[in-house]
């Protein structure tokens, strides 16, 4: 929380997120989605890489699945949430 409030203080249009959810606990993981949510809902623009791949995906207006560096499939976070090989592949469904 303390790295987001400090880029918050530069007035950014951009913020890039490496893996945020890593080593938290899950409600703390709650928080600071919760505080990505809002920071994109104000209007910056966020640039989220995270291998919780149900998370993202909901929080992603458009999304990028990588396999060994390459982008595989693309498209919104709802469709890809839905579709049948990421729900395969990577929610275990």
């Amino acid at each position: 929380m303390l790295a987001i409030a400090r880029c918050l203080m530069g007035d950014p249009e951009l913020i890039m997120f490496d893996e945020p959810s890593l080593g938290l606990a899950p409600t703390t993981v709650q928080e600071v989605l919760r505080a990505i949510r809002l920071l994109n809902q104000r209007g910056i623009t966020i640039l989220l890489v995270e291998q919780n791949v149900a998370v993202s995906l909901k929080l992603s207006q458009h999304a990028y699945v990588m396999e060994n560096g390459r982008v595989v499939m693309s498209g919104s976070g709802e469709e890809l949430l839905h579709d049948d090989r990421v729900r395969k592949a990577y929610l275990g469904l």
